[in-house]
């Protein structure tokens, strides 16, 4: 198969700070680099002999979330906290 370079295709890493999949999407195209198989925005040359999958994936999930009973507390305490997953 052809490598990134001969199908003019990059890797990126993008750092939401909101979660929004699609205002990465739209951004990407708005600037001429549509993220690959994104066939809403990225029109033609979003669609590659990939299947039609949309190229954007996560290494990392963030949440803030309410957590009950933590450590140190009476158990019926709720508070913020982050939880992680790579």
């Amino acid at each position: 198969g052809e490598n990134g370079a001969a199908r003019n295709i990059t890797r990126v890493q993008l750092e939401p700070r909101t979660g929004r999949g699609h205002q990465l999407r739209l951004h990407m195209a708005s600037i001429g680099h549509p993220i690959v198989g994104d066939d809403m925005h990225g029109g033609r040359a979003g669609v590659p002999e990939n299947g039609g999958r949309l190229c954007l994936h996560a290494s990392k999930l963030s949440v803030d979330a309410w957590c009950k009973g933590m450590e140190g507390g009476s158990g019926d305490e709720h508070r913020i906290c982050r939880v992680e997953v790579e």
